[in-house]
């Protein structure tokens, strides 16, 4: 059942011009998102925007970040060092 709910997951980022990470710091051993993303990235849909909302202050998650993405996606990085609420209230005000 997991390997159907991969597969769509797969197809979902493959399909996204938006990707929002929030609150996933890419540890050492979320080996499987890497590869999730590794799959689900080779892809004619052009990506707008992929942004990491997260309130890690060392920089450490955005540097994890940066090294998983390829030159493309890397050009429509964003890291908000931010709680999930907070940057939500400011996209509010913003929009």
């Amino acid at each position: 059942m997991l390997a159907t709910v991969w597969k769509r997951a797969a197809h979902e980022l493959r399909e996204a011009e938006n990707i929002y990470v929030v609150g996933f710091s890419l540890q050492a051993t979320d080996e499987f998102f890497r590869y999730l993303y590794s799959l689900g990235s080779v892809s004619d849909t052009l990506l707008r925007r992929f942004w990491v909302i997260d309130p890690d202050q060392t920089g450490a998650v955005e540097k994890r970040f940066r090294a998983l993405l390829g030159p493309g996606a890397e050009q429509r990085f964003a890291f908000h060092k931010e709680t999930f609420g907070s940057f939500i209230r400011a996209l509010k005000t913003e929009y």
